[in-house]
């Protein structure tokens, strides 16, 4: 199964497109004003006293969506980090969250007022916001986890990790897909942000070096778009032999019911990652057939034990069903634990340390590759009757 396309990274990582992103970004927020930023501290549960051991505490600074457009994913990152803290012995570590409401120049505000202090590690998202502190001098030489689905930004023993998805993944996955289908005709409709863009780009780029007679239509739509009858009614669209749809959960959720009025064959359609986060939000029926890459954990018939009861705890102490960002962001913290151990133990630094974690958790193996990310267990389904399950080519 594929985990790391090199070809992909050296596309995506290469210093002239990397440096190219950040100058964009930062040339945005240059003028930035000071942002009251909500504060939300947390440390593991279990009590601390003046007789206990003399490990030094970790400090963890999150600049996250707490509110505004993007707040889902800063509720469920910090929903997944307090669960492991309740769950682990995580008195050593100390989790600082503030809110970047989803916006760059919040995020550069939020980091110059988090980094006069002392700080360990840092934890940024989601996308725009990250991209905003990449070329920070002061994060240089601190381990910094991004949530973003970039594929850019990880470079070989670097200092940035990543506990969450990533396009890179996704795109080799469409490639194969469709390398195994033979396809004439492949569709690629996205939503028209810088990355989708390289990805649609790249896709097609190999598409062709694989078969120059592959017709692909690109379909790209505006991050704004509501209503997608136009596109989806596309004879492009629709005469296609592979579709590839791309997008936000809202996109995909009316992407997918205008698809289902043009009573298209879905068993041809491949989703992004988001899919994940609108299935819950279309009836069964119209996500019946689609395919798309899915973290092993995610799928009942690889699901452990432990990630089951994990489940149960999370829907208990949240009254919500967790999705995958709850899972990984309790994995980053699960990490950031054992990570204060080992520096504690063998005398090293937090760095040092989140190189060597290598343990089981609720999603698998705990364990960064060379580039920072973690050592993904992915699998291509597809809904059948509201479930994942494993895609079996014909």
């Amino acid at each position: 199964m594929f985990l790391k396309n090199l070809t992909i990274l050296k596309y995506w990582n290469s210093p002239r497109n990397v440096m190219r992103k950040i100058c964009d970004v930062l040339g945005t927020v240059a003028l930035a004003a000071v942002v009251v930023a909500a504060t939300v501290s947390f440390v593991g549960c279990r009590k601390q006293n003046q007789n206990d051991d003399a490990q030094e505490t970790v400090k963890i600074a999150c600049n996250l969506p707490m509110t505004g457009e993007l707040a889902y994913f800063g509720e469920r990152i910090q929903n997944g980090v307090r669960l492991a803290l309740k769950e682990q012995d995580g008195k050593h570590v100390r989790f600082d969250f503030q809110d970047n409401r989803g916006e760059a120049k919040n995020a550069v505000t939020i980091l110059q007022k988090q980094l006069s202090k002392d700080v360990d590690v840092y934890v940024s998202g989601v996308a725009g916001a990250t991209m905003a502190l990449l070329g920070n001098e002061q994060l240089k030489d601190k381990p910094h986890f991004i949530w973003s689905f970039y594929p850019l930004f990880l470079s070989k023993n670097g200092n940035i990790f990543r506990t969450w998805l990533n396009f890179g993944i996704e795109a080799q996955n469409y490639i194969d897909i469709c390398k195994n289908a033979n396809p004439k005709t492949v569709s690629y409709v996205y939503v028209n942000i810088e990355a989708c863009a390289e990805q649609a780009k790249f896709v097609k780029e190999h598409l062709n070096k694989i078969d120059p007679s592959i017709s692909v239509h690109l379909e790209p739509y505006d991050m704004n778009e509501k209503n997608f009858r136009n596109i989806a009614a596309k004879k492009a669209i629709l005469d296609s032999d592979i579709l590839i749809i791309n997008g936000y959960k809202n996109h995909l959720i009316s992407l997918i019911k205008e698809l289902n009025y043009n009573n298209i064959d879905k068993t041809k359609i491949i989703a992004s990652f988001d899919l994940l986060d609108a299935a819950p939000h279309l009836d069964k029926s119209q996500v019946e057939d689609i395919r798309l890459l899915v973290p092993k954990f995610l799928i009942d018939k690889y699901a452990s034990p432990r990630y089951k009861k994990w489940k149960q705890n999370y829907q208990e102490m949240f009254n919500v069903t967790p999705d995958y960002t709850d899972a990984y962001a309790y994995e980053m913290a699960t990490i950031l634990i054992e990570a204060a151990k080992i520096a504690e133990v063998q005398k090293t630094n937090i760095h040092d340390a989140l190189r060597i974690v290598d343990i089981e958790g609720i999603t698998g193996r705990l364990k960064f590759d060379e580039y920072g990310d973690l050592l993904y267990d992915m699998e291509t389904c597809s809904y059948k009757n509201g479930e994942l399950i494993p895609f079996i080519s014909k």
